[in-house]
């Protein structure tokens, strides 16, 4: 995969994990259980705490820590006193998506991401303008059933997987979502990218801050989230700007032919293909 453009000095660079200069290479976080949903949520928390954010201001927030299993209805009044999309918010819960709220269109994936990739070249006034075409199109009916996550053993990798799902992004586009993350600093193989993220213990820092910022979650607070242990320097947040997260957010309720429009709308926007 290639994605060149003129006046964009984004360029893939070779598989590179496992050797001396990539930051954190050998890295692993030697991660076994995955902690219950409330020690990750208290976690988050405590990422959280500069900006007001804690247990006691709700009280169902404080028994979900305490050990309480949440449910669906739970979850969705907690979402918004924790800035997160409900949708995220079941996975890491372990609770399935329903499909009123899953991604409308599972062909929609590959185009979506490439818009991404156009995104990133662009500047942010035309980022918001991609967004603004994205918001003005028609919500349509579902044709399709939504696509389930593949099963894999718990850990970070998994929920990974299902939060990249939620964006319409899951099972085969996790190499391109990465590239898309980290600008093009990392262009690696589907299968050896699954492979890392079925087989969290395989995630280094790096990779994990490219996979938050398509998220569009920080990395110290997704990783409190999904169990992952970071080491104990600082890790650059991914290039990608939030907007773009959002855009990639945005898309996911559009079908592909929509998807499509957006796409060669960007194409036409300075510094698009």
């Amino acid at each position: 995969m290639h994605v060149m453009r003129s006046g964009c000095t984004q360029r893939a660079a070779p598989p590179h994990v496992g050797c001396q200069t990539c930051p954190y290479a050998d890295y692993s976080d030697g991660m076994t259980d995955l902690p219950r949903f409330g020690v990750r949520l208290a976690r988050f928390i405590d990422q959280r705490a500069a900006s007001g954010l804690n247990a006691d201001s709700v009280p169902e927030l404080r028994e979900v820590i305490g050990g309480s299993a949440p449910n669906a209805a739970t979850l969705v009044r907690l979402a918004p006193a924790l800035g997160l999309h409900v949708q995220d918010l079941l996975v890491l819960a372990g609770i399935a998506v329903p499909e009123e709220l899953a991604p409308l269109d599972p062909r929609a994936g590959s185009s979506a991401i490439y818009v991404a990739h156009l995104a990133n070249c662009l500047p942010a006034e035309s980022q918001h303008q991609l967004r603004d075409l994205v918001h003005s199109l028609p919500q349509e009916e579902r044709t399709r059933p939504a696509t389930p996550p593949k099963d894999c053993d718990p850990g970070p990798g998994a929920l990974l997987l299902a939060l990249l799902g939620n964006r319409n992004l899951g099972n085969h586009l996790t190499a391109k979502s990465l590239f898309a993350g980290t600008q093009g600093s990392m262009y690696l193989s589907e299968s050896t990218v699954w492979n890392w993220l079925v087989h969290s213990r395989k995630l280094t820092p790096a990779v994990f801050a490219g996979f938050a910022a398509v998220l569009g979650i920080q990395v110290a607070e997704l990783a409190a989230l999904t169990g992952f242990g970071l080491p104990p320097r600082p890790v650059p947040e991914g290039p990608m700007s939030a907007v773009v997260a959002e855009l990639i957010w945005d898309m996911r309720r559009l079908t592909v032919e929509q998807v499509r429009h957006v796409r060669e709308a960007a194409g036409t926007m300075p510094g698009g293909d």
